[in-house]
């Protein structure tokens, strides 16, 4: 097993595992390792990797795999008890801040936090194994929305609106988006540039995706999860999946009928919505010249009859333009 498994590059165990399953009994979600070649990242940080492990085979022995990366290892008898693996490694002098407790903490949070089998540092389990995301939105209460986002931004205002969107038609997406109360949300803000968390399978793949909306909606929080990209898939060509362009398209239409709503059913929060992030709206309309018309019933401005204190969308100005005018007139400002 240990020939087999650790010692052929790309060979996995788990992919002749699920292909010698019947059809349905195995969640595919909690199978991981299906690639054969995650174990030999190791070698990065380690001078020597020791597996220590004795197999589930009735009457068998345990061994010690041993490697120093290269074309060799060896494999030796060893006194084990119990079945089960340990794995053993020798870091290189440059990479001792992988034995840091915090450095540690820091990547499992960050990498692994929503795997669905425990991890844990010392006695103390670190990551917490259920995806708000994954949940059904009737079953997550208001208040773990908001303190998703205060962990997810360090943004201690409440968001004005959060979107959970939980489909597979037409694209598999877990996804829980957020639209925070102000443009600036001041030095201690978790996010040093824009973009979305995206996941694929509950495994982080890029902290900030910013494929998955449209350029003029990146004041837009949040994370999103889709079974449809492999594992493997590379961070540098993710952004030309065919998928991705699945995704985009089901937010970017999810993010517009929320605005649209919020504007006709909620127009005192719409209003706090344009005063902090219309400028985007603004900029989608000059920069994007074949989604401009899907934003166009979202922009608000002042006019001429409802003053400095109200805001007139296109739609209300046309509705009561006299019958001879034929033109538009605007002023373009700073403010």
């Amino acid at each position: 097993e240990m020939i087999d498994n650790l010692g052929t590059i790309a060979h996995s165990g788990v992919s002749a595992y699920l292909q010698g399953l019947s059809e349905g009994k195995t969640p595919a979600e909690d199978i991981i390792g299906q690639f054969g070649v995650g174990f030999y990242s190791v070698f990065m940080v380690a001078d020597e990797v020791q597996v220590l492990s004795r197999s589930y085979q009735p009457d068998s022995e345990a061994f010690m795999w041993v490697s120093s990366s290269g074309d060799s290892y060896t494999i030796s008898p060893v006194e084990k008890k119990e079945r089960g693996t340990a794995v053993i490694v020798k870091l290189k002098e440059d990479a001792a801040e992988f034995a840091n407790k915090w450095k540690l903490e820091q990547i499992i949070k960050k990498h692994s936090n929503y795997i669905p089998f425990p991890i844990f540092l010392g006695d103390q389990e670190m990551n917490q194994k259920t995806a708000l995301w994954r949940q059904m939105p009737s079953q997550v209460e208001e208040e773990k929305y908001d303190e998703f986002y205060r962990q997810l931004t360090l943004d201690f205002e409440k968001p004005l609106v959060h979107m959970h969107i939980n489909t597979d038609a037409p694209v598999q997406v877990y996804a829980l988006l957020f639209i925070p109360s102000k443009r600036d949300r001041g030095p201690f803000s978790m996010r040093s540039d824009y973009g979305l968390k995206l996941y694929t399978k509950k495994v982080l793949i890029q902290e900030y995706s910013k494929e998955l909306l449209p350029n003029h909606f990146r004041f837009v929080e949040g994370v999103v999860d889709t079974e449809e990209l492999p594992l493997n898939i590379s961070r540098e060509t993710v952004q030309s999946s065919r998928a991705m362009e699945r995704v985009r398209k089901l937010l970017e239409s999810r993010l517009l009928k929320e605005l649209s709503q919020m504007a006709e059913e909620r127009p005192e929060t719409y209003a706090k919505f344009w005063n902090e992030h219309g400028l985007f709206i603004k900029e989608g309309i000059t920069t994007d010249f074949i989604g401009r018309d899907k934003l166009m019933p979202l922009v608000r401005f002042h006019t001429s009859k409802s003053g400095s204190d109200q805001l007139a969308s296109l739609g209300d100005y046309v509705g009561r333009m006299a019958e001879e005018q034929d033109a538009i007139y605007y002023v373009l400002g700073e403010d």
